[in-house]
């Protein structure tokens, strides 16, 4: 597994932590809004995982894990089934 934990899906930036902020819409007092985001573009982000076919970094939302526990980003899991013999009963 790579270093970092998190993959923004609007930049690709991989990192260690999202940027945590406070917005507290003018109010002197509770109740705030706490946020976080991707520290450099400010996008949403979601965790990060290794494919195990082609080693891209990838979104967790865009992997596939399979049974045995590894995770395949969309193209190489696109692969994998096509590669599949088809069975019909």
């Amino acid at each position: 597994m790579p270093d970092y934990k998190y993959i923004c899906l609007d930049c690709g930036y991989q990192f260690d932590e999202p940027r945590k902020y406070t917005e507290t819409h003018g109010l002197d007092s509770p109740p705030y809004e706490h946020m976080s985001c991707c520290p450099v573009c400010g996008g949403s982000y979601d965790e990060a995982v290794e494919c195990s076919d082609c080693g891209d970094i990838v979104p967790l939302c865009e992997a596939k894990e399979l049974a045995n526990g590894d995770w395949l980003c969309e193209s190489c899991y696109a692969a994998d089934q096509a590669a599949q013999p088809f069975f019909d009963d």
